[in-house]
């Protein structure tokens, strides 16, 4: 019962299984973070925001981190590796509808930002100090 597809043909379908399709744009919206962060560079980090589902590189010019708040509402980050002279860009993620929303630009420097998610459920938080991220 491995291939559940109509008509297969080899055991191949002949067109994609839509049981299928949330697991393909998923895989396709960890693509598209996986080309915004800096792999090499980034770690998990549960200390570091209050959901402890947190990859970030923290210098102090450059930081970036993507954060995920299964359930959404408040929760903070640790900003406190650069400098408040240092703007993160804003950027969340709706996981259910694939929608971004930019947000304003926030200064660095807090060891305890506030966030809450401009939708409800669950949420990916993605800040990055443009100027210095390379």
């Amino acid at each position: 019962n491995r291939n559940l597809c109509a008509a297969p043909v080899n055991g191949i379908g002949s067109k994609a299984d839509p049981r299928w399709d949330n697991f393909r744009r998923n895989l396709g919206y960890i693509l598209r973070y996986s080309r915004k962060l800096n792999l090499a560079n980034v770690a998990p980090s549960s200390s570091l925001c209050s959901t402890h589902y947190c990859l970030a590189q923290t210098p102090s010019a450059g930081a970036e981190y993507l954060a995920y708040a299964p359930f959404g509402g408040a929760f903070t980050i640790d900003l406190s590796a650069m400098p408040s002279s240092r703007k993160l860009t804003v950027e969340w993620f709706d996981p259910a509808s694939g929608e971004t929303v930019s947000q304003n630009s926030i200064p660095a420097g807090s060891s305890s930002q506030s966030f809450r998610a401009p939708f409800t459920g669950d949420a990916v938080l993605y800040l990055v100090d443009a100027e210095g991220h390379k």
